[in-house]
């Protein structure tokens, strides 16, 4: 019974989650086009230098903050949905006023996942595509084990994420209920 207390509320669910995409994306789009203008600037006045590379770096690491940032943003939304009875719009609006000043605070708390399920992947996909290298040359060379460590560390990190999946969101509820 616990389970389908939900059901009522799945078409506010699905519009929630599809109008917390619409609005990541837009984000997202526009800081990707921030980023795109400030590494264009930098080329222009620098050229192909460090100084060029480094302000890029630092664009492309803003660019993942802003988008970490804008997903914490409206992560709290399902969980006023349903525990408030309220709409979408309403529901997002509120998550972002929740989350204001408490974003951080979210981050720390699953990084460890997050750093965990990379390790494993990295881990994986390095040493299953050394050997794939060996003595080829050209395309084969380079492109086959770059193809074969991302195949290696997706599979690697699938299991790990599943298992950690219900980890994941039982931190978000917690986090819902400390910050209510």
């Amino acid at each position: 019974g616990r389970l389908a207390c939900a059901l009522p509320q799945l078409g506010w669910v699905l519009l929630t989650g599809f109008l917390v995409t619409v609005f990541t994306f837009l984000w997202t789009l526009l800081m990707t086009l921030g980023a795109v203008v400030v590494i264009f600037l930098a080329t222009l006045l620098f050229g192909n230098s460090f100084l060029t590379s480094l302000i890029a770096f630092a664009a492309l690491l803003a660019l993942a903050a802003g988008v970490i940032a804008i997903s914490l943003r409206y992560s709290m939304a399902n969980y006023i949905l349903l525990d408030e009875r309220v709409d979408a719009l309403e529901a997002i609006s509120r998550s972002k006023a929740m989350m204001r000043g408490r974003k951080w605070h979210l981050f720390v708390y699953l990084i460890v996942m997050v750093v965990l399920a990379t390790g494993v992947a990295v881990a994986g996909g390095t040493v299953i595509a050394i050997p794939v290298g060996g003595s080829a040359t050209g395309f084969t060379a380079v492109v086959v084990p770059i193809i074969v460590a991302g195949l290696v560390a997706f599979l690697c990190a699938v299991p790990l994420l599943i298992w950690l999946q219900p980890y994941f969101t039982g931190a978000h509820a917690k986090f819902y209920d400390w910050s209510r």
